[in-house]
């Protein structure tokens, strides 16, 4: 009996530990950006709110980001180019398999956290909601 014991863990173990290698490393730096799909965008009948609809799209478009995932499973991130001009913020972060999570830290507790899909290369993670994917790419 003990000896099944002892074969279980071990199969866990390296099951687990295959499952983290598949998945690859997502600690470094990572560089991201936000792209929208315009066809998912709900119908705008009026003229100028369709226009101020499309230069907010631009403008969210030219936001640049730039990640850093630490091995203490904490992260900041750096975003610039955007309206509001550039911003750090922080947080921590945790790995299952192919998606990674990501989890602000704002005003000293967790915030909504989003959960991002690994690539099969581990060179790239996205997450997309209706007409927004934010991508993050070694």
């Amino acid at each position: 009996m003990k000896y099944l014991i002892k074969l279980g863990l071990v199969i866990a173990t390296t099951a687990s530990l295959a499952v983290v290698a598949l998945a690859g490393p997502v600690t470094g730096i990572w560089h991201g950006n936000i792209r929208f799909d315009a066809s998912k965008l709900p119908n705008e009948a009026n003229p100028n709110h369709k226009k101020l609809q499309m230069a907010g799209i631009q403008a969210q478009q030219k936001v640049k980001m730039t990640l850093e995932i630490k091995g203490d499973h904490t992260y900041s991130l750096i975003v610039s180019g955007g309206p509001k001009g550039a911003s750090t913020k922080v947080g921590k972060w945790d790995q299952k398999g192919n998606l990674v999570t990501l989890t602000p830290i704002e005003a000293g507790k967790p915030g909504a956290a989003r959960s991002f899909t690994l690539s099969s290369d581990s060179k790239s993670f996205a997450f997309t909601q209706g007409p927004v994917t934010m991508s993050f790419y070694k």
